[in-house]
């Protein structure tokens, strides 16, 4: 029966402490430094937790999905090399086609039958010698 009225006892100062701590905390003339230095790290806590939470979400959204948007990756610059690399590439398959173009542009101006080739007039009366332009060049 002494152990129950001296949880009761405790329990009751735990009860008039808050309520001291409580009404201390309301009043600003009866604020100590504690009170401020805990208020400030509770926003900060708090501050800290809502944007890891927000950071941890976008971290979660891009593993999953948006680094296959290339909208997303471009924001990010992260296509850069994967463009370049693109952009290579085709510069190399136009000088291969333009070559292979000139090839053959070369087999029309010598016409098995002596003749000029089909077209070849048409070419050089705008200017080109046969050559067709392309709009880099």
């Amino acid at each position: 029966m002494e152990g129950i009225h001296g949880l009761l006892r405790l329990a009751d100062q735990l009860r008039l402490s808050v309520e001291a701590g409580a009404e201390r905390r309301a009043d600003p003339s009866r604020r100590t430094a504690v009170d401020v230095l805990l208020a400030v790290l509770a926003l900060l806590a708090a501050a800290v937790t809502v944007l890891g939470c927000i950071a941890l979400g976008w971290w979660v959204l891009w593993r999953t999905t948006l680094h296959r948007i290339g909208m997303f990756r471009d924001m990010l610059g992260l296509n850069r090399v994967a463009k370049a690399e693109a952009k290579r590439r085709a510069e190399e398959e136009i000088r291969a086609l333009r070559s292979q173009l000139s090839a053959q542009h070369g087999s029309w101006q010598r016409h098995p039958h002596g003749a000029e080739g089909e077209g070849e007039g048409e070419a050089q009366a705008d200017g080109s010698g046969g050559q067709r332009r392309f709009k880099d060049e």
